[in-house]
Order: structure tokens, then sequence, then C-alpha cells
């Protein structure tokens, strides 16, 4: 048989056998897929819950540990069934809450003789120290009245008081600060004339006083010459003077002149 014969038998057999796979594969496929549309929907639907309700928590547990004081009917231990059991000195509510029934200490205790662990609360009984309410001041005795008993007065506490700070300056808006001694000051501007008059006459002054000597001038002016011009020596106001009269003298001939 030649080779050609047998490669042709395999090739057919081949298709053959693929063929029919491929229409077994197809078929399935159908199958599966008109299950899907039958059972399976094709969009999300949106869920819903009943459980949306919820409530504070009951603050459950133990309040007073053991060696700690306590008082008469105050809660030891808060729970939902006995946890905890009463002891000696306590007594429980409604709703298993433990209180104490007298004064004293917080003891804690395991019942030796059960199998199961079984704790119980119980109250020594003592004499707590009173920590909450201060004792009053001493009393003081009237020196005048009752004089022998005020010598045994306690002795007064003196208190310092704290020094207050000085005043801060207060703010106006953002335009400065406001003083509160206010300084008014009037100034007096000197004509620059009157400066050179006094340097062209040889007067050795400084510039505080030729400033205060023009004031007195003002002033004597104003007031009909009845006030002198105080200066430093009878000298210097002669020579201020003559310097003043000098000075006018020139401006009237050069008046004339022109």
């Amino acid at each position: 048989v030649s080779t050609q014969s047998t490669w042709g038998f395999v090739i057919k057999k081949s298709n053959q056998m693929f063929g029919t796979f491929s229409k077994l594969l197809q078929q399935r496929v159908v199958q599966i897929q008109s299950v899907y549309q039958k059972t399976f929907a094709t969009k999300m639907q949106a869920g819903s819950t009943n459980k949306t309700k919820d409530s504070p928590g009951k603050r459950l547990g133990v309040k007073k540990f053991g060696g700690e004081e306590v008082f008469p009917d105050e809660i030891l231990i808060r729970q939902r069934g006995f946890k905890w059991h009463p002891g000696k000195n306590t007594y429980h509510g409604k709703d298993h809450t433990i209180h104490s029934k007298v004064e004293g200490v917080v003891h804690f205790e395991k019942d030796p003789w059960r199998r199961r662990k079984k704790f119980y609360v119980n109250v020594i009984p003592t004499e707590n120290p009173n920590r909450y309410v201060k004792p009053p001041p001493p009393y003081c005795y009237h020196p005048e009245l009752y004089p022998e008993r005020a010598a045994m007065n306690p002795e007064p506490i003196i208190h310092e008081l704290p020094k207050s700070k000085p005043p801060r300056n207060r703010l106006i808006g953002y335009k400065g600060v406001k003083n509160e001694q206010a300084q008014f000051r009037q100034t007096v501007t000197v004509p620059g004339h009157y400066l050179n008059k006094a340097e062209e006459g040889g007067l050795e002054l400084t510039r505080n006083e030729i400033v205060s000597n023009y004031v007195n001038q003002l002033e004597a002016k104003y007031l009909r010459n009845e006030v002198t011009v105080p200066g430093r020596t009878l000298a210097d106001q002669l020579s201020l003077r003559n310097a003043e009269e000098s000075s006018q003298a020139s401006q009237a001939n050069r008046r004339q002149v022109n």
C-alpha cells in the first residue's frame, strides 16, 4: 500500500471524528444557554433587609473593684444574669444589679466547694474617712467680748494678692494706638528771614534761644509791647534790637531808591 493512500485515510478519519465532536459541542452549548436563560436573571436585583435598627450600649460591668470604698445603696456591678452573685452586706435588683447595704470596702471571693466557678461580691463594713466634705474653719472669739478665749484664737492668714498688670494700649481700628495720657503741643514755625537776620548780626545764639526770642516778640506785639523780651543778657537784647532797626532802615532805603 502506498503512503499517499494511508495518509488520505488518516485525514479522512480525523475529519469525521472532529466533525462529530464539533457537532456535539455545539449541541451542548445550546443546551447550557437554554438552561441559563430559563433559571438565571440577566440583571442584578436590589436586596432588602429588616435588621436596620440599633440601640445604645447598656454600660454593663463592674463599677466598684476590690478594695474600693463604698457607701450604702451604691452600685457595685451591673449585669444581665448572675455572672457575679450577691454576697454579704449586698442585695440585687430586678435587673440583676448588685448594690451595697452598708458602708465599707468591696471584697470579691470564689466559692471553693463548687466545681464550677462561682464568684461572690461582699462588702466588709468599715467606717470610711471623709474625703468629700471639707472641715469648717476654726471659730474665733471676739477680743472685746471674750478676751480670755480670744487669746487662743488662731493666727490670721496673710494672703498676698497678685500684682495687677498695667493696662495695655488699645488699638483703634488699624490707625494707631490710643495713648492714655495725651499731650497736646502747639508748634511755632520761625520764618527763615528772621534766622538769617540773627546770623548776619553776628549774634552767638542757639536755635532754641532764637525761637524763644521770636515767640516772646510775638507775645509783646499782641500785648502792645507791655512784655519785655527776655534774653541771655542786656547786651544781647540791645544788639538784637539794633540789628532789627538797622535791617528795617536798610529795607526802607532800598524801597526809596527803587
